[in-house]
């Protein structure tokens, strides 16, 4: 039985930003790393395998209990990867296709909140594209996340031991859910208060 969430205070945010924007890929975060040398996509493609089963924050589902948004992880995170050959082509055509992917809406309900795609550019270099959900990873969560499928491909590459996985989403979830309702949630609340409770505004002009 799955254990259902609430949303933390900024996934709140964008949950309302989702729910009442006209723009529904609003919360997209789609990011290209590629390199000068050809990569081996066999083993670029277990890496992933492996960063996606080790990293919870990829698990993450969005849902709906009663009118409430809530979140769970589901029992796996593995999905299909795509590939994005643009060989042969121009970087307008190149740089269309992936506006296209970016633009795309990622954020559903009880659906995986990204896509990730093998890539091979215009000019041949190769590497990765990733459109993630920011109701699960923000710019930097991205960053982190390439570094580890990497870190594996590297390690892979040279049958080496492979990197410490990646902290775990959900405690950091639970601790963060359990700020609300803790004393320092409420000295914090009192002290900016108080620190922002100064009157009224004073006008000022040029």
């Amino acid at each position: 039985m799955d254990t259902y969430y609430d949303l933390t205070s900024s996934q709140g945010l964008l949950s309302l930003q989702q729910k009442y924007t006209v723009h529904r890929q609003c919360n997209n975060i789609c990011t290209t790393v590629l390199f000068d040398k050809k990569l081996n996509f066999e083993t670029l493609k277990e890496a992933i395998e492996i960063a996606y089963s080790r990293s919870d924050s990829m698990r993450v589902r969005i849902t709906k209990v009663g009118k409430v948004t809530k979140q769970y992880f589901s029992d796996s995170g593995f999905q299909a990867i795509g590939l994005l050959d643009f060989s042969g082509r121009s970087q307008e055509y190149m740089d269309k296709k992936l506006r296209k992917l970016a633009i795309t809406r990622i954020t559903y309900n009880d659906r995986p909140l990204s896509k990730i795609y093998l890539l091979i550019s215009y000019d041949g270099k190769t590497g990765l594209c990733l459109v993630v959900s920011h109701m699960i990873m923000d710019s930097w969560g991205v960053t982190v996340f390439y570094k580890d499928i990497f870190e594996i491909y590297e390690a892979l590459l040279s049958h080496s031991e492979l990197p410490k996985p990646l902290s775990s989403y959900e405690k950091l979830l639970k601790i963060d859910l359990d700020y609300a309702s803790s004393p320092k949630h409420q000295t914090d609340y009192e002290f900016w208060k108080n620190y922002l409770n100064t009157g009224e505004p004073i006008y000022t002009n040029i």
